[in-house]
């Protein structure tokens, strides 16, 4: 597997053969290229659509634009995230302990494996963004196989991305 994050300033994200998508938010940028948001909306409900039929895409459901979407995209397997209690991948008992966050994933029967929890995660990074962003790899992993052990031991190694904040 090869994570590659997707460039949307310039339109080119409609043009990237992902088999598996994340989408974290869609919101009203890089309007010089597409000029309105209606346009933004379409790219990214194009990136999705053009996932082939044996792949998903992982969307964040707590994003206003991103749910909307979801409820517009029929043919496409998609499996959502978030804190909603509609997540199919979903963070409950959610803490901030020391610097870090530590949460439960509730598991829908979508989700490969079907329903569970995966219990006591923790995230060496506080934060509710820090916590979504998790459940987007997580979903990811959960469907392609990776073990739950593997997950948290991940999770809690995570030193954070280079010249990101």
């Amino acid at each position: 597997w090869m994570v590659v994050e997707a460039d949307e300033s310039d339109g080119t994200i409609v043009k990237l053969p992902a088999t598996i998508a994340v989408v974290t938010n869609i919101d009203a940028e890089h309007l010089d290229h597409y000029k309105t948001f209606d346009a933004v909306k379409a790219a990214f409900q194009t990136f999705v659509e053009n996932i082939p039929f044996y792949g998903f895409a992982a969307m964040c459901i707590d994003h206003p634009e991103v749910a909307a979407m979801i409820g517009r995209i029929n043919d496409r397997r998609i499996l959502a995230y978030g804190f909603s209690p509609q997540a199919d991948v979903r963070a409950t008992n959610l803490r901030f302990i020391d610097g870090a966050s530590q949460f439960d994933v509730t598991l829908s029967q979508r989700v490969r494996g079907g329903a569970g929890v995966i219990e006591k995660l923790r995230l060496p990074m506080p934060g509710e963004h820090n916590v979504q962003n998790s459940l987007a790899a997580i979903a990811v992993a959960q469907q392609i196989g990776v073990p739950a052990e593997t997950i948290r031991t991940a999770l809690a190694q995570f030193g954070g991305v280079k010249r990101r904040f």
